[in-house]
């Protein structure tokens, strides 16, 4: 992100961190074994139907347009992203 600033970029530049979609079949033994369940509250697991295998945590920085803290619990796919050009 300063590397973006540094160079002019940041303002106008989408940055996105995500992660992968669920933990592995694993999880259930380690969860219960260390205490951390990465599903956090979920029931599921990678290719599964539900939400723990699904659901995934990803931060965005556009500080031209979203503003700083701004939450949303809508549905969205990194699949979504398109950018339309300006003429």
């Amino acid at each position: 992100m300063n590397a973006l600033d540094d160079i002019g970029f940041g303002q106008n530049t989408i940055l996105v961190f995500a992660s992968d979609n669920g933990p592995e079949l694993e999880a259930y033994d380690r969860a219960r074994s260390t205490g951390h369940f990465s599903m956090f509250h979920f029931r599921g697991l990678k290719r599964d139907l539900y939400e723990g295998g699904h659901r995934i945590p990803m931060i965005v920085r556009w500080p031209a347009v979203v503003a700083a803290g701004t939450q949303s619990s809508a549905l969205f796919s990194l699949t979504d992203w398109s950018v339309k050009r300006r003429a």
